[in-house]
């Protein structure tokens, strides 16, 4: 990994919530966002990933919904290149109705 590929990683058996910020100054690329639960929940219900950008709430985007019953593995890759800038966030979550234990990780490159 490049010294500017770094990672942000939340674990718990509540509500999934994770939220990369970028500082303002900076650009970052996002690589992949990756959710492992102990067991696949059963209950129903969507992992998101929302991009809120500082531009104002008319420019944040939904860019993934993934039933979280579709097994213990959610894997996201952007479809192209991901850029956040500085105010903007990526913010993981899921009701996590099972209470499932979880591990969360957003990993990013820091690009400017």
């Amino acid at each position: 990994m490049s010294a500017s590929v770094f990672k942000v990683q939340a674990t718990g058996n509540g509500a999934v919530e994770l939220s990369l910020s970028v500082p303002s100054g900076y650009t970052y690329q996002i690589h992949s966002v990756f959710t492992r639960f102990d067991t696949a929940p059963t209950s129903g219900g969507n992992q998101t990933i929302t991009l809120n950008d500082s531009s104002g709430s008319v420019y944040d985007t939904v860019v993934d919904t993934t039933d979280a019953t579709s097994g213990a593995n959610i894997e996201y890759y952007p479809g192209g290149t991901m850029y956040l800038k500085g105010g903007d966030s990526l913010d993981v979550a899921y009701a996590n109705p099972d209470s499932r234990t979880y591990g969360v990780t957003i990993t990013a490159e820091r690009v400017v």
